[in-house]
């Protein structure tokens, strides 16, 4: 999301990066040496009311021969994971720093400033997954795209050591004993969770987050839009980066409108793609899972990670389309597939009389 000037409330210091990068909460581990991190950090309002974007520029040389001023720099807010994987390999971020990132864009933004409320509820285990994914990374042993990447989930989704709330008050103290089954994927695929994103109670609304536990979640892009719902709090937090994606969970809509509200890629998956034992339900013939993420591409490694069968979701037993196999390898397919040549139908009448910047640029197409 491109904004600029300093958000409400913040006292100027948008982020918070820098201490994240100077914590005294590091992996135990040894790390390569880093050539050297420069890091900026630039706010801004959109429509004088957004939240304040980030840019970090990361030495991402890997060997101590490399000239130090060799950078490569990239906005975080607009990284890929690829970017940041390349980032960790090169030991110029640690899962750690990103997560303490992450930790201090939610004190600033969603508990304060723009109090936008879109991850209310944080994962007490979030700081030693990270140590483990940069144990790993030392020690040689590669996951795949997801490792040490923080992501949050809706508020359905069970996660054991916080509760499932569902959104509403009944269920504020219901703690599963297990995790859902595509939390747990992601986790072995090397993803770290950083908590509950915000949602409407029971799931009942796709075009805001109102819970009766957490209270309303706000549009990053201005605090006084809808987030779109049910997934309100994970289409904002990702649009906002406060989690560097997110799962949401589809009936209706509820992944595809806060997808819009947020600026981002979201995917209604179909039944059966990925397994949704351990969400609560609202209509289990309907129910889906589906990433979110600000890239396409990134969407496609969460897919590769996620679309594991289980023996024991409901749909297990379901052909949904008889003869038709799994599709897999979504990554390698969105790296061998372009848009170049194919042409992009726009219903304009569904701009209406609407004007403005956007509106007279997609009729200008």
């Amino acid at each position: 999301m491109a904004a600029s000037g300093t958000p409400r409330g913040t006292g100027g210091k948008p982020d918070g990066m820098a201490a994240a990068f100077s914590s005294s909460s590091k992996p135990s581990h040894r790390r390569k040496k880093k050539q050297s991190i420069m890091i900026h950090t630039k706010s801004s309002h959109l429509r004088n009311k957004g939240i304040g974007a980030m840019a970090a520029l990361l030495a991402l040389g890997t060997t101590p021969a490399r000239a130090a001023d060799e950078l490569v720099s990239f906005e975080l807010e607009n990284a890929t994971m690829e970017d940041v994987q390349k980032a960790m390999d090169a030991g110029a971020l640690t899962s750690v720093e990103l997560s303490l990132l992450y930790l201090n864009r939610i004190e600033a933004y969603d508990k304060n400033g723009l109090t936008l409320n879109t991850v209310p509820a944080i994962n007490p285990r979030l700081i030693a997954e990270a140590s483990r994914a940069d144990r790993l990374r030392a020690n040689g042993q590669k996951l795949g795209p997801l490792q040490g990447i923080p992501f949050t989930a809706k508020g359905s989704f069970n996660f054991a050591g916080l509760p499932n709330t569902d959104g509403l008050t009944t269920w504020s103290d219901l703690y599963p004993s297990e995790s859902c089954f595509v939390i747990g994927k992601l986790q072995d695929a090397g993803a770290v969770f950083l908590g509950h994103a915000n949602l409407d109670a029971f799931q009942a609304s796709t075009s805001q987050a109102l819970s009766q536990v957490w209270g309303l979640a706000r549009n990053p892009y201005n605090p006084e839009f809808r987030t779109g719902g049910s997934s309100g709090g994970s289409g904002a937090a990702t649009g906002g980066n406060l989690s560097f994606f997110s799962l949401g969970g589809e009936t209706g809509g509820s992944v595809r409108s806060p997808s819009d509200r947020g600026g981002i890629v979201g995917i209604k998956t179909s039944n059966a793609l990925i397994s949704v034992r351990g969400l609560a339900p609202l209509a289990w013939d309907r129910d889906v899972v589906g990433p979110m993420a600000r890239h396409a591409k990134d969407t496609a490694h969460i897919m590769d990670a996620a679309t594991v069968t289980d023996s024991q979701d409901i749909w297990a037993s379901v052909n949904v389309v008889p003869g038709r196999v799994k599709p897999t390898g979504y990554a390698a397919k969105a790296a061998s597939t372009t848009l170049t040549g194919k042409r992009l139908g726009v219903p304009l009448n569904m701009l209406g009389t609407s004007t403005g910047t956007v509106a007279d640029e997609i009729r200008a197409l």
